[in-house]
């Protein structure tokens, strides 16, 4: 029965195996190409499970009498492992007889470009990629013809032999028999490398090098298979490559099971490169020499190992067009040619992927002499950023892992910035010291331009701590330490309308800024010397209402609304404390005539606990200087969520007369000079958002210095000075309640005058309005023309 069953197996795998490799590769293989593949004869082995195929021709493109491809002789040996690992396993694989027909009809468009196009449609999978193992590959005496008709030249490479001891993603232990080689004739010249091995290494290692010099990458990639939408303007390859093959090993007493590999070492420079954009043809990147140093890579096991990357001279552009376009997103987007990629929904749940990460290690990396050309067209800035250079050692995607990065550069004519600490990559994470020394303000005031009228120029420097990490919920980011000193500080607005601010230093201390929990602290924030000039113009308006620009009205009548997305939590902002000193601010109003100015100058005080919700108490003290005598100090706390203030005032000869325009049409005569004092408690208190706002003062008052005059400019009134030694007002309740204690008034002077009516004068001091005509009035006289 046994000796039945062999035989049957036999029949049946002579028989069903060549029909059904046949059927592949005639059936399925021309309908995934789109050409005609046919096959001499198949040969299968059932026993030693070899497969023989002879005579495979892929056939041209329409209308070429040529064959693209066809192959004498192609043996594949298979391993009994490949039913109990379920994955192709190949013990050896010969092809003699390859011969190509290569066509290439334009630039990058060949005669197979419709095979790539046609694959490259098909929708790509998520499948995990193929494991497989094939060991003791041999091409022998095949040829490629290359037809260039866009140089006019054809080409031959002849007599190409190449030896691959494995290509394998298994562990498999097989035996190799194939040495590293590669030889052909290249237009009859001959190109020989040869392979040495390792015979009494336990892992029968063998290794080929492979040496380039200055090969011209642009001429080479002009012959690219794919069609490129960006130009390689220059460059020149060199390489000193070791690719070794290591066969598996079982394992023993002494040591652990070893997996066949492939390794490359060795170096990779390209010198001279520019890269630019084939259409408008702007550079994009260009640089003198980028060297690597390549300590280790396993492309099957998925590991690298990079013991050096030197960069230098680089120079990237980048340009953001008017339409808000990054010329590297378009690049990114385009750079092979063909339809651009359609965007696939979202699978319902993403699926966990079992292929490990490409495991990468990098020693240590350097750019010296780097440049980048910043150009955003949507507001006409431009920015070079020069001399930079940048290191990097002992990173690693490696979990928990941490290396040290720095960076410097200058911004042209516009300080110098610095980014120096530790980074891991997986997961991303790190603490980065950030600074920026002279930076200048008008270089973001571009970026304003479109928010506001106004002119920002002044220099800055920051520096702090970037802290990153990474969590369930994404990328967690927050600044610590955070210092900032700004001098020079200008806000102009348009000249006509007067709006000024000028700084001479603006600092934060102890800033921390958590861009995930959106919450700002401050231990410190002061203001030196400002200065400012708020005008109210002849139309009532203030003038730095001028300042932020209005967004263009549209028509949105007939425009449904979308529904606005759920807000973020509203940022939290805690001051410490805030100071001010030597303060100035003019006032000017020109809707009244004469026109009114006020100075307040020297200017200082602190205010401590501010919370940006107003939900706590902000203890505050201010003094400053009115005019040329007068003073005002006021000290205490307030809140604003539920307002409430209680203040103490301390006012000084405050210059009433200076307000005089404001109560000129309402007096029969002028105030030439008045002064107010006062010493008290302000309360204020609104504890709900219907409720009536409530005040009380309670301290003292006093005027002094008053002198006013009739109309004839003679004296009128005049005392040196007017106490009220007991002053309570309280206001928000109904009635009004008015406190007077002792009245003094001191050096008191008024003309009086009756009239012939019997009235005095000083009762018509402020004018009445007109009395409204009554039924016991005498009838007006009729108007007359």
């Amino acid at each position: 029965a046994l000796v039945s069953i062999v035989v049957l197996v036999g029949v049946v795998g002579y028989f069903a195996i060549p029909a059904a490799a046949r059927w592949g590769i005639e059936t399925v293989a021309s309908r995934e190409i789109g050409r005609s593949v046919r096959v001499d004869s198949i040969r299968a082995n059932p026993y030693t499970m070899r497969l023989t195929i002879n005579g495979l021709t892929v056939d041209g493109a329409p209308g070429e009498a040529a064959p693209l491809l066809t192959v004498q002789q192609t043996t594949v040996n298979a391993s009994i492992s490949s039913l109990l690992r379920l994955a192709p396993i190949i013990d050896a694989v010969s092809i003699n007889g390859i011969a190509a027909n290569i066509v290439r009809l334009e630039a990058q468009r060949f005669n197979f470009d419709d095979i790539i196009e046609r694959l490259r449609a098909k929708p790509k999978t998520d499948d995990e990629p193929a494991r497989f193992a094939v060991h003791n590959i041999e091409v022998a005496d095949s040829s490629v013809q290359f037809d260039d008709r866009v140089g006019g030249r054809k080409h031959a490479v002849t007599d190409i032999a190449i030896g691959i001891p494995f290509i394998s993603n298994l562990p498999v232990d097989a035996e190799v028999k194939v040495l590293p080689a590669f030889s052909a004739r290249i237009n009859g010249s001959p190109l020989v490398l040869k392979g040495e091995t390792r015979p009494f290494h336990q892992t029968l290692e063998s290794s080929i090098d492979l040496k380039v010099s200055a090969l011209d990458i642009a001429k080479y990639l002009s012959f690219a298979p794919v069609r490129l939408n960006f130009n390689v303007d220059q460059g020149a390859l060199d390489t000193d490559l070791r690719i070794a093959f290591r066969r598996a090993v079982a394992a023993t007493a002494e040591q652990k099971a070893a997996p066949a590999q492939t390794l490359i070492s060795g170096v990779v420079a390209i010198s001279n490169f520019g890269l630019s954009e084939k259409s408008p043809g702007t550079r994009l990147l260009g640089f003198k020499t980028l060297r690597v140093m390549i300590d280790q890579l396993d492309p099957f096991a998925r590991r690298a190992v990079i013991g050096d990357v030197q960069l230098d001279g680089a120079d990237l552009s980048v340009v953001r067009s008017a339409a808000g376009e990054l010329n590297w997103i378009r690049f990114g987007s385009q750079a092979l040619g063909g339809a651009p990629a359609q965007s696939k929904p979202a699978p319902e749940a993403p699926t966990q992927s079992t292929t490990p990460a490409f495991a990468l290690t990098l020693k240590h990396a350097a750019l010296n002499g780097g440049r980048v050309d910043f150009v955003d067209e949507t507001v006409s800035f431009r920015q070079e950023v020069i001399n930079i250079a940048a290191e990097a050692s002992a990173l690693s995607n490696t979990p928990n892992t941490r290396g040290a990065v720095r960076v410097a550069a200058d911004l042209k004519d516009n300080g110098s910035v610095s980014l120096d600490g530790e980074l891991g990559i997986a997961p991303l994470a790190g603490r980065l010291k950030y600074g920026a020394k002279d930076v200048k303000l008008r270089a973001a005031a571009r970026y304003l331009a479109n928010l506001i009228d106004a002119t920002v120029d002044g220099s800055s420097d920051v520096s702090g701590l970037l802290e990153i990490a990474s969590s369930e919920y994404g990328l967690q980011l927050a600044l610590r330490e955070v210092a900032v000193v700004g001098t020079g500080i200008s806000v102009h607005g348009p000249a006509s309308q007067g709006a000024a601010l000028d700084i001479a230093r603006f600092a934060i201390e102890g800033g921390e800024i958590d861009l995930v929990r959106r919450a700002m602290t401050f231990t410190k924030v002061s203001l030196d010397a400002p200065r400012a000039l708020v005008r109210r113009l002849p139309d009532g308006t203030i003038n730095w209402s001028r300042v932020p620009k209005r967004p263009a009205a549209s028509d949105t009548r007939d425009t449904p609304r979308a529904t606005p997305p759920s807000a973020p939590s509203p940022w939290s902002i805690a001051v410490r404390e805030a100071e001010l000193a030597r303060g100035d601010v003019q006032f000017e109003d020109r809707a009244t005539e004469p026109a009114v100015k006020l100075r307040a100058s020297a200017i200082a005080g602190t205010v401590r606990n501010i919370v940006g919700d107003g939900s706590e108490p902000a203890e505050f003290a201010l003094r400053t200087r009115f005019g040329s005598g007068g003073t005002l100090a006021v000290n205490g706390n307030a809140r604003w969520d539920a307002p409430s203030a209680n203040v103490r005032v301390d006012a000084r000869n405050l210059d009433v007369a200076a307000l005089r325009p404001y109560v000129a049409a309402r007096l029969n005569g002028v105030l030439a000079s008045a002064e107010v004092s006062g010493k008290g408690t302000l309360t204020v208190s609104k504890p709900k958002a219907d409720a009536v706002l409530r005040a009380a003062y309670s301290g003292s008052a006093r005027l002094s210095n008053f002198h006013a005059l009739d109309g004839a400019s003679n004296d009128l009134l005049r005392w040196q000075a007017l106490d009220i030694d007991k002053l309570a007002v309280k206001v928000g309740e109904a009635p009004p309640v008015v406190d007077l204690g002792k009245i003094t008034l001191n050096d008191f002077f008024a003309r009086v005058i009756v009239s012939e009516q019997g009235r005095l004068n000083l009762l018509d001091v402020v004018k009445r309005d007109a009395t409204p005509a009554s039924a016991t009035a005498p009838p007006a006289a009729p108007a007359t023309e």
